[in-house]
């Protein structure tokens, strides 16, 4: 369980980092596309996490009224490697931007029965981080 807690916590804290590149337009200013950001958030990521196994998704809004707050389906494999349906839309100034995570953590059962909350074997860890982009140059 402490592990759990604390890869819970350690995707928290990647997932604003993330994010402050995206608030100060640091990420905006390399003219990513998608793959090219799920690539340099994975070349980031800590050694305890896997790419394949990390879902994330940027989507940019005009105001905080407008966010969508539905719950993300993620297709998931067998072994607990995500599926590539997600968004990457990182706005531009002054834009509310929302940032998700979704990691896959492979879980043992328990005796008292399992941690599992995708299946037996995987448990979903989830952060979010919401922001307005600052003025950028």
């Amino acid at each position: 369980m402490a592990i759990l807690y604390f890869a819970d916590a350690v995707l928290e804290n990647y997932a604003d980092d993330t994010a402050r590149g995206l608030m100060t337009g640091s990420t905006q200013k390399l003219a990513l596309n998608a793959t090219l950001f799920k690539t340099s958030v994975c070349t980031s990521l800590p050694s305890l996490f896997s790419c394949n196994r990390l879902w994330v998704d940027v989507a940019a809004y005009s105001d905080f009224n407008n966010l969508t707050t539905s719950t993300p389906t993620i297709t998931v494999d067998s072994s607990g490697n995500v599926g590539t349906a997600w968004g990457y839309a990182p706005g531009s100034q002054g834009n509310v931007v929302v940032v998700r995570m979704a990691y896959m953590w492979p879980v043992v059962g328990m005796p008292m029965g399992t941690l599992g909350n995708v299946s037996a074997t995987v448990h979903q860890l989830s952060a979010n981080s919401v922001l307005r982009t600052e003025a950028y140059q």
